[in-house]
């Protein structure tokens, strides 16, 4: 068996206008930046703005895989997964 990897999720919240995209999509890019692995995953419902991409009302976008059912993701939240996101 194979030693977990630690991580963490991080949850901004807040009311609609916010910046919670804003803050969300600026934490993404600093992580890539200190090269960190990370993936982002959206509603595969969400159609608003982008459908493979969370956006902001700002039109920020990062690239974001979608999800259709929590308990069968198509992609696993893999490490593999994660690296191709990076």
């Amino acid at each position: 068996m194979t030693k977990p990897i630690p991580g963490r999720i991080e949850v901004i919240t807040g009311p609609m206008f916010s910046g919670k995209s804003e803050e969300l999509i600026r934490r993404l890019k600093r992580a890539r930046i200190a090269r960190q692995r990370v993936a982002c995953y959206k509603p595969d419902i969400d159609l608003r703005y982008h459908r493979t991409a969370i956006a902001s009302h700002g039109s920020q976008t990062h690239e974001a895989h979608t999800v259709t059912n929590v308990e069968r993701p198509e992609k696993p939240f893999s490490l593999s997964y994660m690296r191709s996101m990076s």
